[in-house]
């Protein structure tokens, strides 16, 4: 990606609610759906739109990591100063697509951009399945996500969960359950590309 389509996107910041999409200018969260999810914040890049979906679908589905490089440094302009005390981890991706692409995606982002803040990353969440949400209608997916995800050890008390793509939202909502559930005492989510399900690949 040229340095004039990486402006295009950090200069027009996603103001709109990650969950319900009304205006949100302050953050990616309205303070409706923050209490409703229990999230303290969240951040998105932009909608999965023109040359951040060719980034993410060549990321994606044809492995290419130098895009998760690009990816990394767009979450990171778009991100404010984060507390030092705060963990990078990551909803967990499918094993299925883990072999296929021969890493975690989502992982790697997350890696380098705690390297380029220098916080901590920890792998907090783990899948109980191989499913994944792609092709699937919204009920499918909040079905599929319900009890999906189990938490590795006992996770700090301040985390920022990073994922690539925001649809329905139900996966996110999963590993916040979970983790809440677990003793976290504040979640924060960073999201690369927001999409609505019409959007979403179909079969």
């Amino acid at each position: 990606m040229c340095d004039s389509c990486k402006y295009d996107i950090v200069s027009e910041p996603f103001e709109r609610c990650l969950v319900c999409l009304l205006p949100s200018a302050d953050s990616s969260l309205c303070r409706s759906c923050a209490g409703a999810h229990s999230i303290v914040d969240a951040w998105c890049v932009a909608a999965r739109s023109d040359s951040l979906k060719t980034l993410l679908d060549r990321y994606k589905f044809v492995s290419a990591r130098a895009a998760g490089g690009v990816a990394t440094t767009l979450l990171d302009a778009r991100l404010p100063i984060l507390p030092d005390d705060i963990v990078i981890t990551t909803v967990p991706t499918a094993a299925t697509n883990q072999r296929s692409r021969g890493f975690d995606h989502t992982a790697h982002i997350a890696r380098k951009l705690a390297r380029s803040r220098g916080l901590t990353y920890l792998s907090t969440l783990r899948r109980l399945d191989n499913t994944t949400q792609h092709f699937r209608a919204r009920a499918e997916r909040l079905k599929l996500s319900a009890d999906s995800f189990e938490i590795i050890g006992k996770p700090p008390l301040k985390l920022l969960l990073i994922d690539d793509i925001y649809t329905t939202g139900a996966t996110v909502r999963a590993c916040v359950g979970a983790l809440k559930s677990a003793g976290v005492s504040e979640v924060y989510v960073a999201i690369i590309a927001r999409q609505t399900l019409d959007e979403a690949p179909h079969l």
